[in-house]
């Protein structure tokens, strides 16, 4: 499966990034598609979370995997026939952090939709990124 993904620098250190990252409850703040984010249990591999995004949708999501401070992937349902997972690490960069989100499209249809969709589905990662870094920064 091929990921499509985005990546920028930023000048805060990777614990940090990796402590507003995990902390769900912090996307919201930072994250311009979420409203509102539950998390069932720690922020670890296996855990269910339910986003509640501004344009009024609901996705049941799964956690599943996470190398604590390093990255993590999360996985979802948008399209039927597909399922969506979100590849997410954070590694040291030059006085600060590397953080990158990309996707890949799996399920029966995931291969046929991953070169309509994948590129322009990350193309909106640049904002969510720089919304996190700006927040690891401020602190």
């Amino acid at each position: 499966m091929k990921t499509y993904a985005r990546s920028r620098v930023t000048k805060a250190t990777p614990e940090r990034v990796w402590a507003i990252w995990s902390d769900v409850s912090t996307w919201k703040d930072w994250n311009p598609n979420v409203a509102s984010m539950e998390i069932q249990g720690p922020f670890r591999k296996g855990t269910s979370l339910v986003m509640h995004t501004r344009a009024g949708r609901t996705h049941e999501m799964e956690l599943t995997d996470v190398e604590a401070g390093r990255s993590f992937d999360l996985k979802t349902a948008v399209i039927p026939g597909t399922n969506f997972t979100f590849v997410c690490g954070v590694k040291p960069a030059d006085g600060g952090s590397e953080i990158s989100q990309g996707i890949r499209l799996g399920g029966p249809l995931g291969a046929l939709f991953g070169p309509l969709i994948g590129d322009r589905v990350a193309s909106t990662f640049s904002e969510l990124l720089d919304g996190l870094a700006g927040a690891a920064e401020a602190k």
